[in-house]
């Protein structure tokens, strides 16, 4: 995200594992905010493949989109191919086209934050009678929130290395 404001969504549940899946998923507490860790991201900074590092930013944020992806599709009960093999989860291409492409990626992660917010809040039936894999969506929403939480601290972490890091809006610096 390219300025902005970060807020945290009322939270509305007084379940507690609502609010603490919500939490997970919006970057409260010892999580990121997906739109802090992503906030003023460059194409220069996406793009830079660190040595070492398995991934670019720009590929993290493309794996986090494909799993959300599928987990609404899950939660939609529309098609949707599973992943045979942990690499189809990554996209090859270690740079966006331009920056518009960078930023539309983002605003895709930080909608499917949200979705998966409504969702949580909107449909706790759906998600308490949903049977896959995974287990129940509440199951569900735990394994994506978790995973966008560790990927999101690489992205942070590949940041620092870079001296892209705090944002200018300010950050943790653990």
């Amino acid at each position: 995200m390219r300025g902005g404001v970060f807020f945290y969504p009322k939270m509305t549940s007084s379940d507690p594992i609502q609010k603490l899946l919500g939490r997970a998923i919006q970057g409260v507490h010892s999580h990121v905010v997906p739109a802090k860790a992503l906030e003023n991201l460059t194409l220069a900074v996406a793009a830079n493949r660190i040595s070492l590092a398995p991934h670019t930013i720009w590929q993290i944020i493309g794996h986090l989109n494909y799993w959300w992806e599928i987990c609404f599709a899950i939660f939609e009960n529309r098609p949707h191919a599973p992943a045979k093999t942990a690499a189809e989860g990554w996209q090859e291409t270690t740079s966006p086209p331009d920056q518009q492409t960078l930023d539309l990626a983002i605003q895709t992660l930080l909608q499917h934050t949200q979705l998966a917010e409504k969702w949580l809040q909107e449909q706790p039936d759906t998600l308490s009678n949903l049977q896959h894999k995974y287990g129940n969506g509440f199951e569900l929403l735990q394994t994506l929130a978790s995973h966008q939480s560790y990927h999101l601290g690489q992205i942070v972490t590949l940041r620092q290395i870079q001296g892209d890091w705090p944002p200018p809006s300010g950050g943790e610096s653990w």
